[in-house]
């Protein structure tokens, strides 16, 4: 909620209506906020062509330390929370783009809160490709399964460029209003969004839209 201050802290939480009325207090219940402080010596370091190594060294301030995240720069996690039983203290993140420079952040967490944390970037290491991938195939559009989702819509496709050193690494999402003039949606989409849809999202009463598909290797 804002206050930067470590210790015992009693909260207590009311409502207010759409007037900014409020209603009762709830009961009180008290949190003990523990200070944990930013990962050291964070590193990035490429494994392979599509793997990068994430590895860092414990907070100097750690009370009641649970684990760490590896998130993107605006705090999305893209690895699951790691506990570890000791060093070292390092996760491997895949199916990346190869020759792509990526940035991450590394945050350790308590019961209660995160740390901060630094930007660390490195490269996926060179790949080298005989010629561009062929188009993906099968592209189908469909409704989400949930009946009440209306601002979305799924695309499937499939992957037919198997050859060796000319297969995809991933997939780029094209968007047009009129088969002339094509805007990137999504960039760099991982491969596994083949078997996995690509969700889009529309603006309510969107009269016709069209999408397209290309493969890719850097």
């Amino acid at each position: 909620y804002g206050n930067t201050s470590y210790g015992k802290r009693t909260i207590r939480i009311r409502a207010i209506d759409a007037g900014l009325q409020p209603g009762p207090w709830s009961g009180a219940s008290t949190v003990t906020l523990n200070k944990v402080s930013t990962p050291l010596d964070t590193v990035g370091a490429a494994l392979t062509f599509s793997t990068i190594t994430w590895s860092w060294n414990p907070p100097l301030t750690a009370q009641g330390l649970i684990g760490y995240r590896v998130t993107d720069v605006n705090g999305h996690p893209v690895s699951p929370d790691l506990i570890f039983g000791g060093a070292p203290y390092s996760w491997n993140e895949g199916g990346l783009l190869s020759n792509t420079s990526y940035s991450r952040r590394i945050e350790a967490f308590n019961a209660i809160m995160s740390s901060a944390s630094a930007v660390i970037s490195a490269t996926t290491l060179v790949r080298s490709f005989t010629g561009a991938p062929v188009a993906p195939q099968n592209l189908v559009v469909t409704l989400p399964a949930g009946t009440t989702i209306y601002d979305q819509l799924q695309l499937h496709w499939q992957d037919s460029s198997p050859i060796p050193d000319r297969e995809a690494e991933g997939y780029r999402v094209e968007r047009s209003t009129d088969l002339q003039t094509w805007a990137i949606i999504a960039g760099d989409v991982d491969a596994t969004s083949a078997s996995t849809p690509y969700t889009a999202t529309e603006a309510l009463g969107t009269a016709r839209v069209y999408y397209r598909i290309r493969e890719v290797n850097p």
